[in-house]
């Protein structure tokens, strides 16, 4: 069923639209599935797209080594920008495999912004933020030295803006540049959300002396607009509802709804604290989740329409879809999907804490990642058309060229429109390598290098999404026969070298042993002490009676030499 706005928001959203074309390319969010942590610059968590025919099933895992506690982002190519504690960021294939990572300097705990020329923006714990183009490399990294109040957001007019915990709003060009800053009187533990106009709002977090936060409005030329004092201090992002108020959850476990002009409308009191950023519907209902175990929807007056509980406290903020299906996840280890009504439609077991928000992708797939440091992508509505299956017959042939020749058959069931091949070199990480367009189905691998092993693994993939890879292959190019030539040419002169080696040191032993057996001949000759006997040498092997031709008695008289007996 087609979503129906009022006259005011259909026309703010034509000036957004007509504003955004007249923008350098590039210069602002993209028009992607969900680009950001929220969605969208109101921060609605709102996805366009129905999920009637939702079923939860499990399509693909992939694992990092820490907690994933942020909402994965989808790039307009459907790939999936996962932050993780472990200080990377994982650029993920709809079919789930690895394109690239990107390390950090630190922890990952907000999410990356996607903007529209395909630059990805991302914050560290330690607050530098990095520019990064859609291959995984850095186009420029900015140190702030605090840590950030939340994840980058970005402007209609494309700038991005970070805060850090001191209570300062960044502005930054596309450039890495800072345009200004602006000072907040107390601390910062969120980012702010952006109005079609360009303003920006944002509630503070109290210092340990304030008894109170103060909900802000500042122009985008970094002007305040307007500010004024909340009896609460807010840790989480506001969200601008459809109907143009403020909403954001609050320490004191109330939900606030203003105006734009900072006057409060009204109050909603949950059992504890709210963490989470409310999720709007374009109907006016507002969900929002609380540290009491319970998803709470309530109307645009401020009244509960009903709540349901959970087994443990609520950290992750809900999203919605379009037929009004409410997900999330909660501390119990599970991860939930409503129905509008309140009704449980199902409950998923992720086997631990669920501190990540859900994001969803233009084919209903639901991607959302839990504190083991997994993220989940849970299958879509079911079309006529399908998500391709696996290409069959992947095979890998050596050219005369030593190049790699990849070849392989279309998949049996669905229309891919492209299929992408991964490498890996050894025992390396695999990785994404090129796509070729349906209807090749051959592709060769001219970066390779002689001597070393090759795994390939090959997906096919339409609109829908990509299919598992096929049976992988591995092959090598051998090395070049000049090489090998030389090689065995260096081990032939090895064995040649120790083989002359060993017959010279026989040869000596040999000799050795046979001087050491004439001097005991001789000395045995000598031992028995009668002049007359007769002897053999053991310098030169003459063989006399001793004192013969000699006037000394025990000097042989060929070589001169006094023979002795051995002294021991």
């Amino acid at each position: 069923m087609p979503i129906k706005r009022t006259t005011a928001i259909t026309y703010t959203t034509v000036v957004l639209l007509l504003f955004t074309i007249l923008l350098p390319v590039g210069s602002a969010l993209s028009d992607s599935t969900w680009p950001s942590a929220g969605r969208d610059p109101a921060n609605t968590r709102f996805s366009p797209y129905s999920m009637e025919d939702f079923s939860g099933v499990t399509i693909w895992t992939y694992s990092t080594e820490r907690s994933i506690t942020t909402t994965p982002i989808i790039g307009t190519d459907g790939t999936i920008y996962v932050a993780s504690v472990d200080n990377n960021l994982y650029a993920l294939t709809p079919g789930g495999m690895l394109r690239w990572s990107f390390t950090a300097g630190s922890d990952l705990r907000a999410s990356p912004l996607f903007a529209a020329d395909g630059t990805i923006y991302i914050i560290d714990w330690e607050g530098t933020l990095f520019s990064i183009d859609q291959e995984g490399n850095l186009n420029w990294k900015v140190e702030y030295g605090l840590r950030p109040g939340g994840p980058p957001q970005m402007g209609i007019d494309g700038n991005i803006y970070i805060t850090t915990t001191n209570g300062v709003i960044h502005a930054i060009n596309p450039n890495g540049k800072t345009l200004w800053t602006f000072e907040t009187k107390q601390n910062l533990a969120s980012s702010p959300v952006i109005d079609t106009d360009g303003t920006l709002y944002i509630a503070t977090q109290r210092g340990w002396e304030d008894t109170h936060g103060i909900l802000y409005a500042i122009s985008s030329t970094g002007d305040e607009l307007m500010s004024t004092e909340i009896p609460t201090s807010v840790i989480s992002e506001a969200t601008i509802g459809f109907d143009d108020n403020i909403y954001f959850g609050g320490n004191d476990g109330r939900l606030y709804a203003y105006s734009k002009t900072g006057d409060i409308l009204w109050t909603y009191e949950t059992d504890n604290r709210i963490a989470s950023s409310p999720a709007v519907t374009p109907g006016g209902t507002i969900y929002v989740s609380s540290f009491d175990r319970h998803l709470h929807a309530v109307n645009s007056d401020g009244n509960l329409l009903w709540k349901f509980e959970t087994d443990s406290y609520i950290s992750a903020s809900p999203t919605v879809s379009a037929d009004g299906r409410i997900f999330f996840g909660s501390s119990d280890n599970y991860f939930y999907i409503l129905e509008s009504d309140g009704s449980l439609f199902k409950k998923i077991d992720l086997d631990t804490s669920v501190l990540s928000s859900a994001s969803i992708s233009s084919n209903g797939i639901v991607y959302v990642g839990d504190n083991d440091g997994t993220i989940f992508a849970l299958n879509g509505h079911m079309e006529t058309d399908r998500i391709p299956s696996s290409p069959l017959s992947i095979s890998a042939q050596t050219t005369k060229d030593d190049h790699i020749n990849l070849t392989w058959e279309p998949p049996i069931e669905g229309e891919s429109t492209h299929y992408n091949i991964y490498r890996k070199e050894g025992d390396g990480l695999e990785r994404y390598m090129v796509s070729v367009r349906n209807p090749m189905t051959e592709y060769r691998d001219t970066t390779i290098e002689p001597g070393i092993e090759y795994t390939y693994r090959i997906t096919a993939e339409n609109k829908l999404g990509e299919s598992s890879p096929g049976e992988p292959v591995t092959i090598s190019i051998s090395l070049p026969e000049e090489e090998q030539q030389g090689t065995g040419r260096i081990f032939i002169g090895i064995i040649a070298f120790l083989s002359a080696l060993c017959l010279i040191l026989t040869i000596q032993v040999f000799r050795l042993k046979r001087t050491v057996n004439r001097k005991q001949k001789g000395w045995k000759k000598e031992r028995e002490g009668l002049k007359g006997n007769a002897s053999t040498c053991p310098f030169c092997g003459h063989y006399y009676i001793e004192g013969e031709n000699n006037n000394e008695y025990g000097r042989c008289p060929q070589c001169k030499e006094l023979i002795r007996p051995p002294v021991f």
